[in-house]
């Protein structure tokens, strides 16, 4: 989180995490959690695992914050739009 707020605040406005990490499947819990984070990041990348191999519980809170993003894509648009126009106008 820390590292995502400086990388934010230095310029850097799309960036992203490797949803799922590269290797094996993490814990369903920190998954879950994953997701929560990923949900409101610039942009979610699912890296070698789909929610499904979490398990019904996991994929059902995956689910949830799918549709949280799915609401909030017009608005992320938007803001990417405007981080990348230039300063001087």
């Amino acid at each position: 989180m820390t590292g995502a707020l400086h990388l934010s605040s230095c310029g850097f406005s799309i960036w992203s995490t490797e949803l799922g990490g590269f290797f094996g499947l993490p814990d369903p819990k920190l998954y879950s959690r994953w997701v929560e984070f990923s949900a409101f990041s610039p942009l979610i990348r699912m890296h070698g695992t789909e929610p499904w191999e979490y398990g019904d519980a996991a994929l059902a809170h995956y689910k949830v914050y799918a549709n949280v993003r799915a609401g909030l894509v017009d608005y992320l648009h938007r803001q990417a739009t405007e981080s990348t126009a230039p300063v001087c106008r």
